[in-house]
């Protein structure tokens, strides 16, 4: 389910539903709050976060050439699953030292991406993060 109309050029009929009190200037300013990088490179933008479970048996298929799954904030925080249960939480314009955390269960990586997806960030630095990638 990825979504065609964040990619290309804009027309009234690609367009997400106007809300009510948007222009349609604002409208082309449009962005996703969340994405979801796959295994082989594929990105799912905004989507209901009850797809975070699907989305995670990814990794119980065996792909040495691409490890992760992960989803980043428009903050550009992102949250790194791997097949092994190491979880990577980094900010990829450099804010911050990487951090990580080492045999979690899919549980423990769906409650950290939907934390992640709305911005709880206390939550998520709350977390017994360890220095580095691992």
């Amino acid at each position: 389910m990825v979504f065609s109309w964040f990619t290309k050029k804009k027309t009234q009929s690609d367009a997400p539903p106007k809300v009510s009190g948007t222009t349609d200037d604002e409208l082309s300013e449009f962005h996703p709050t969340y994405f979801m990088t796959h295994r082989w490179g594929a990105q799912t933008r905004d989507f209901p976060l009850d797809l975070l479970d699907k989305f995670y048996d990814e990794l119980l298929k065996e792909d040495d050439e691409h490890p992760d799954l992960s989803l980043q904030h428009e903050s550009s925080w992102v949250l790194s699953a791997f097949p092994s249960g190491l979880v990577v939480y980094e900010n990829v314009e450099g804010e911050g030292a990487p951090q990580h955390m080492k045999n979690q269960t899919k549980e423990d990586v769906v409650r950290l991406w939907r934390c992640l997806a709305a911005g709880e960030f206390d939550v998520l630095n709350g977390e017994n993060w360890l220095d580095g990638y691992g």
